[in-house]
């Protein structure tokens, strides 16, 4: 009985030796054991990663140099695989993308007349990024009106790095405050509708119906200081277009300090936007309540 015992104990001696050694062998070969988290080796330079994978019995490679990322200096790493917090074996390559360290300069493009959208546009196809957008008084509602670049005034044309995060300067649609006549006035008889269009820019502010008269709209300015109004070139593009072709479109002008009207065909649309308003030839200058638009439409004959 006894030998039996010392039989089995002398074989459980032996197994349980067996299965230790086994498994630190493969331990020894697989390197469970000595498994290296991964660190996060992004913004790092090369000489900053060379530092650290030698001291992690790492090594790397540089794979691709990658499209410019601003969120990361020139010629560090913007990624690297495997990625950070993984555990990896001793000697394991890591695979690293680097952001370029020579930038193209981008001339900036053109933003006269320019609306939000369009230049949004220009901005992103050219590889820049889009930061604030700032407002500032001006009677044309989100027209581009200038750009900014880290506090300061960029000219068309300066050249700036890909993917500069540029702010866009806008108007507001306010302008100078002069407050215009009150159409109803005028439009008693009249279906009146003052229109605010981001969609179309150009679109007049007043769309108006009389049973007589059909469909006509109303563009409302307020003459300047220079005896000027203020026209975009949407605005001008927009009535010339209808107006040249039979539309009935108008430009209604309000005279301070006199308080006076003076309105004007569509098709003189371009002239107002170049001259003082008292040398372009218009449809009626008095009082706004004299003004009788159904009298006007029906007698007017096409202008040129």
């Amino acid at each position: 009985m006894k030998r039996l015992l010392l039989h089995v104990f002398l074989g459980f001696i032996m197994l349980f030796s067996f299965v230790y050694l086994a498994l630190h062998s493969i331990s020894e070969i697989t390197m469970h054991g000595e498994s290296i988290l991964v660190p996060d080796l992004r913004s790092f330079s090369i000489s900053e990663v060379e530092d650290t994978l030698k001291t992690l019995k790492l090594r790397f490679s540089v794979v691709d140099s990658g499209a410019y990322n601003a969120d990361y200096p020139r010629g560090s790493v913007i990624d690297h695989l495997p990625k950070y917090n993984l555990r990896v074996k001793q000697d394991r390559e890591l695979y690293l993308t680097i952001n370029p360290k020579n930038i193209s300069l981008i001339s900036l493009p053109n933003y006269t007349d320019r609306s939000r959208r369009q230049y949004i546009s220009q901005l992103k196809a050219k590889g820049f990024r889009i930061g604030e957008f700032l407002y500032k008084n001006d009677e044309h509602a989100n027209v581009v009106l200038g750009v900014r670049y880290q506090g300061e005034i960029v000219k068309i044309n300066d050249k700036l790095e890909k993917a500069s995060k540029l702010d866009i300067v806008l108007g507001n649609g306010r302008g100078k405050q002069i407050e215009m006549p009150n159409l109803i006035s005028i439009t008693k008889k009249h279906i009146s509708s003052r229109l605010e269009s981001y969609v179309t820019p150009g679109f007049p502010d007043c769309l108006i119906y009389h049973k007589d008269t059909g469909f006509f709209t109303v563009e409302l300015k307020v003459v300047n200081s220079s005896n000027k109004v203020v026209l975009s070139p949407f605005q001008i593009a927009w009535n010339m277009r209808h107006a040249t072709a039979g539309a009935h479109a108008y430009i209604l002008v309000y005279l301070p300090p006199s308080g006076e009207v003076k309105l004007f065909h569509g098709c003189k649309t371009k002239d107002l936007g170049e001259k003082n308003v008292f040398q372009v030839p218009g449809l009626y200058e008095g009082r706004l309540e004299d003004l009788d638009f159904v009298k006007l439409l029906n007698s007017e004959t096409p202008h040129m």
